[in-house]
């Protein structure tokens, strides 16, 4: 688009830097359309002086804060989580809060929603002068987008054109978050605009516009509409209510059986269904979404049963997610939750402590305490100490705590010791769980490694004697004339090989002159006999007549067995022996 085509939208590129300089470059990254102009025309007509000096950056902000994460970072993200939240959540002012994600978290999955929530927290410090949050942000932006710190650190200034040079031109979201991370980081370097960049802000406000759009919910609507009679026909399906659950269960079955495979509990589906529904609504649910989703079609009991269960799984995976979302929303935010006052009233922060300074209830104690304040701890009805004198110095009798001294210990030290023995012994419990989880876990990695060096070996095996069967094809060794084809046949007949494929009449020359080998015919048989492949001395595959199919289903019970095989081209028996003589004889 020229300069006549910008002026026919009512854009003057005189105007703005950025327009002008766009001219000259690739404009379709920002959705060159005259709906798209229109709209960035207003935004851009409607600004004052002071917006084109400084600009509202919340939009920028918003979509920094939902994508700075990036898939390396988020793998650590706990860790800097962590980090952030020791140094910084306590010094948050809640009653300057301000949110820059959706409502909608508890649509994404939970790393996605955490990612956001931390990120919204992080957004806020820096909002209120952290210094530590601005340091934090910039010791991950070099450490995790290395190229782009390289490039902006040669900058101490920065114009429209040189931020838009420096986004990512990928696919119009890359370039969003591009634009949205230079200018938020920039600003951390100390990096100043120069010129009118308040355009790239109206490109992001823009974008994030339409981004923001309500989601159509017609299709959840439409079966809301018709779930009630769905539920309603649901009998009609069945001959009976014993059929019915006879059904259910054998699905259930299987679900079970997939937890159970995958290490959990076999009735994990059912703990984690935290509201559920009856058999009948769940049903209903699955019939209304299938007639919908595929029309004018009837289903089958078994059917409608196994639709029910992909349903209920779905609902519960919802629930949970909803669960986490809330949950995490409440534990970092708090009553900054637009919905936190409506939840409960019962546990109430600042009522903690208050009853400090009254003073406990006194604790019941069989243990007496003499005027020195040293106890004597009851032992049997009548406290006695072992000797069978009476005691009542108000020290612990010796033997009363094994090999203890006499008047060593007060209670309250007694009973600490104690305290922080359990905890030992439960954070020793605990490791020991935890080194369990790792063994096993080491195991199946074990496992996987050596089934994948075998898979290595094996294919290692292949290339070799695909290497050799090229070379053969290729050289032809002078060192074979000394000996005679008739004793290279005599040689290697004693052998046992198994030949898969060859034609029929290549086959019956074959047989008469290596009358004890095993022939496979690999376009009728479909297996091999384990003992005969395990006792062959080499396995070889005729490739002029072989399928890619046939031969990998015969290849791989050959590289199970560890069996050694090769490779034979062409029908000339007297070269077939040369070659095999010459491998079978190395």
């Amino acid at each position: 688009m020229g300069d006549k085509g910008f002026r026919s939208l009512g854009l003057t590129i005189e105007d703005n830097p950025l327009l002008k300089n766009r001219v000259k470059v690739d404009y379709e990254m920002i959705n060159a359309n005259r709906e798209a102009y229109e709209r960035l025309r207003m935004r851009e007509e409607m600004k004052s002086d002071d917006e084109r000096r400084s600009p509202d950056t919340y939009h920028c902000d918003c979509l920094f804060v939902r994508s700075f994460v990036d898939g390396f970072m988020c793998e650590e993200l706990d860790m800097i989580a962590r980090d952030y939240l020791k140094h910084e959540f306590g010094k948050l002012d809640m009653d300057r809060f301000v949110w820059y994600i959706n409502d909608d978290n508890f649509r994404k999955d939970p790393e996605t929603s955490f990612s956001d929530y931390i990120m919204n927290l992080m957004m806020n410090s820096l909002k209120q002068g952290s210094q530590y949050t601005a340091d934090l942000l910039l010791y991950l932006h070099k450490t995790f987008y290395r190229k782009e710190y390289q490039q902006l650190k040669r900058f101490k200034t920065l114009s429209a054109e040189e931020i838009k040079s420096l986004a990512n031109f990928r696919n119009d979201w890359d370039f969003m978050i591009s634009l949205a991370r230079i200018l938020t980081i920039s600003r951390l370097y100390g990096i100043e605009f120069k010129g009118d960049i308040s355009f790239i802000y109206s490109l992001i406000d823009d974008f994030m516009d339409k981004s923001n759009k309500e989601e159509d919910w017609i299709f959840m609507d439409s079966v809301d509409e018709i779930c009630n009679s769905c539920i309603d026909e649901v009998p009609s399906h069945f001959e009976s209510e014993r059929e019915k659950m006879k059904l259910q269960d054998k699905a259930d079955k299987f679900v079970r059986n997939v937890f159970l495979s995958e290490g959990m509990d076999s009735e994990y589906a059912d703990i984690c269904d935290r509201f559920p529904l009856a058999a009948d609504s769940t049903l209903g649910n699955a019939l209304a979404i299938l007639r919908k989703t595929y029309k004018d079609r009837e289903y089958s009991k078994e059917e409608l049963t196994l639709y029910s269960v992909i349903f209920r799984l779905a609902h519960i995976l919802i629930e949970n997610n909803c669960y986490v979302d809330s949950t995490l929303k409440r534990l970092l935010h708090g009553n900054c939750d637009p919905d936190y006052e409506a939840i409960g009233d019962l546990f109430k922060p600042e009522d903690v402590g208050k009853n400090r300074s009254a003073g406990l209830p006194e604790s019941r104690s069989d243990a007496k305490t003499g005027k020195d304040g040293k106890c004597t701890i009851s032992i049997g009805a009548t406290g006695a100490a072992p000797n069978g004198n009476d005691n009542s110095s108000g020290q612990v009798a010796v033997g009363a705590l094994g090999n203890v001294p006499a008047g060593t210990y007060k209670e309250e030290t007694l009973l600490k010791e104690i305290e922080e023995l359990r905890m030992k012994l439960h954070q020793q419990e605990s490791e020991i769980k935890h080194l369990r989880s790792e063994m096993i876990d080491r195991q199946k990695l074990e496992a996987e490694n050596n089934r994948l060096k075998e898979y290595s070996e094996s294919e290692k095996k292949e290339l070799v004697a695909l290497r050799d069967y090229v070379y053969n094809l290729t050289e032809r060794p002078e060192a074979e004339d000394i000996v005679s084809v008739d004793e290279m046949k005599k040689y290697i007949r004693k052998l046992r090989i198994i030949i898969i494929g060859g034609n029929d009449k290549w086959v019956i020359k074959m047989k008469q002159e290596f009358p004890g080998w095993t022939y496979v015919n690999a376009t009728v048989s479909g297996t091999m006999e384990t003992s005969i492949v395990e006792k062959a001395d080499k396995v070889y595959f005729f490739t002029d007549t072989i399928s890619h199919s046939t031969y990998f289903r015969y290849s791989n019970v050959v590289k199970e067995r560890n069996v050694p095989f090769g490779y034979i081209h062409g029908v000339n028996i007297e070269n077939v022996t040369k070659q095999l003589y010459r491998e079978l004889k190395e």
